[in-house]
């Protein structure tokens, strides 16, 4: 090693070539905050973010009111059906651009989108028949859209979640489970709707039962919880029901009408049990 190497190496061994006080500081505060800034971690959408997709989607939401504009052909039925679904398409977006979701979920989430996306349209669609004067099991043939992809996805996202009564009995009586399956058993009286619907309605009372056996929920809750159990019961025992009206012959609109349950107490049972929040 010549004169100047050895020198350069003396004085890089001297305090002055050291990281300055000043300098450590800083490095320490730059790890704390690393350390304290909230991590985004990848693999799984947020319970509530989840929770908040099955609401919109549907009992009393996306799903529900689209069935009941087909069924029925009120207005209002069709401005919330494309509320709710915007409402949806917008939460995906969102979790999108956070990036939470691993491979699996965003493939899970694509599915949805595409689903949501076709019901949404299929809204203006069914009012352009109903103009056009089609009955409506002609326009729910037109329109159908095939949701096990949908439903698929759903059960992908909901796996391996640790979630409440609550969340069980809209997920329950929701999209791709309890009142989809009934209003399609209404429009097109097959046994397979039939089944999916009645499992997934006993599904939902179970769970309403559940929440009912724990110990210090207030009053007003248990009357609520009572409230769920009571209208899953209820149209899972209106199945008998519409199964003898399409043996009958009878035609959707005249099944809806013979089994029309008042939804009003059940969804403000679940919006209590909420505590109103919007999500």
């Amino acid at each position: 090693m010549g004169p100047e190497a050895r020198a350069g190496r003396e004085r890089c061994h001297r305090p002055a070539c050291a990281p300055s006080r000043a300098a450590l500081a800083a490095l320490v505060v730059l790890l704390a905050a690393l350390a304290a800034a909230p991590q985004v971690v990848r693999g799984e959408v947020a319970g509530e973010e989840f929770e908040y997709l099955v609401r919109r989607l549907g009992y009393g939401a996306g799903i529900h009111l689209f069935k009941n504009y087909l069924l029925r052909g009120r207005p209002d039925y069709a401005t919330q059906a494309r509320l709710a679904f915007d409402d949806v398409l917008d939460r995906l977006d969102a979790i999108d651009r956070a990036g939470s979701a691993d491979g699996g979920e965003e493939a899970a989430l694509a599915e949805l989108q595409r689903v949501v996306l076709a019901h949404r349209e299929a809204v203006d669609r069914i009012a352009a028949l109903r103009e056009k004067g089609w009955r409506i099991a002609d326009i729910d043939r037109s329109v159908a859209v095939e949701i096990a992809p949908a439903k698929a996805a759903l059960e992908r996202l909901r796996d391996g979640r640790d979630w409440s009564e609550l969340a069980e009995i809209e997920y329950q009586l929701g999209f791709g489970r309890g009142i989809h399956y009934f209003k399609d058993f209404v429009l097109r009286g097959r046994v397979e709707d039939q089944e999916q619907a009645r499992a997934a309605l006993q599904a939902a009372e179970a769970a309403a039962e559940t929440a009912l056996q724990r110990a210090g929920l207030a009053e007003s809750d248990l009357q609520r919880f009572r409230i769920l159990a009571r209208t899953a019961a209820t149209y899972r025992s209106r199945l008998a029901l519409v199964a003898r009206l399409h043996v009958e012959g009878r035609p959707p609109r005249e099944v809806d009408l013979a089994v029309k349950i008042n939804d009003g107490p059940a969804l403000r049972a679940l919006a209590g049990l909420r505590g109103d929040r919007g999500g």
